[in-house]
């Protein structure tokens, strides 16, 4: 009888151990997997982003960070409302252990700055590595337009809720550059171009416009436009119409179409 409690004994440790065994090896393999799918190889992190960050003096920083393939990165800030005030730098970026973030360091004298990089979109962190909360959270977030807004032509359709009518003597239309943040276009007039500004939460703006100085017979569309750029806060987009949106109203509206 002993040995019948003995042998059945040993069956159940050696069962038992089995089983932990084998949850151990669901756990290393489960963390496996998630170690194997990060930012690092999981997301297209490459690319130009763009956010306007808080500023002590001034209304914002215009700031552009561009990471390319091979880990090296610009950076680029612009001091809103402060002429040449405009501060260039680049170097090489390293990634957290986890794959999760990466470290943009200006000098050997500056510490690294930090961003979460999420599906585009760069996160600040702060010094102790998490993520900055309180009511200028947004401002922290950098953000990477997408293949439904890029490269794309966008024909006026639609300008002060009235149709865009064809007395212009050129057709209206934007495209926003994938290369950079760069908006080229016409204005029923007058070719145009200048920079864009993403943020979070569909936030647009753009800086001031350039333009050609040709003069036409109908100019009202173009000069509507102006104040179209100058007065966008943030965008709308639903299928192949691009809403151009102000503080309380629908200032244009586009569509795309094939060149």
């Amino acid at each position: 009888m002993k040995k019948i409690l003995l042998v059945m004994g040993i069956f159940s440790l050696m069962t038992g151990l089995n089983a932990c065994k084998g949850k151990q090896e669901k756990q290393d393999a489960a963390g496996a997997v998630d170690a194997a799918h990060n930012s690092r190889n999981s997301l297209n992190w490459d690319g130009v982003y763009t956010g306007i960050t808080p500023c002590a003096d001034c209304p914002g920083i215009r700031t552009k960070i561009v990471l390319n393939g091979d880990n090296t990165y610009t950076v680029s800030r612009e001091y809103m409302d402060s002429k040449d005030a405009v501060y260039n730098y680049s170097g090489s970026f390293d990634w957290s252990e986890d794959g999760g973030a990466v470290s943009l360091k200006e000098d050997e004298r500056s510490p690294a700055i930090r961003f979460k990089v999420g599906e585009d979109a760069l996160i600040q962190l702060d010094m102790e590595g998490n993520v900055i909360t309180g009511d200028l959270a947004d401002n922290y977030i950098l953000v990477k337009a997408g293949p439904d807004l890029l490269e794309k032509h966008w024909k006026l359709a639609e300008l002060s809720g009235k149709p865009a009518g064809s007395g212009s003597p050129k057709e209206a239309f934007i495209v926003f550059k994938q290369d950079d943040n760069q908006v080229t276009g016409n204005m029923g007039c007058n070719d145009t171009h200048g920079t864009y500004w993403l943020t979070a939460n569909n936030g647009l703006s753009f800086s001031q416009m350039a333009s050609t100085s040709k003069m036409c017979l109908n100019m009202d569309v173009e000069e509507k436009l102006k104040g179209v750029f100058a007065n966008t806060e943030s965008y709308t987009l639903r299928g192949d119409t691009l809403a151009l949106e102000g503080e309380t109203s629908t200032l244009a509206r586009f569509v795309a179409v094939t060149e």
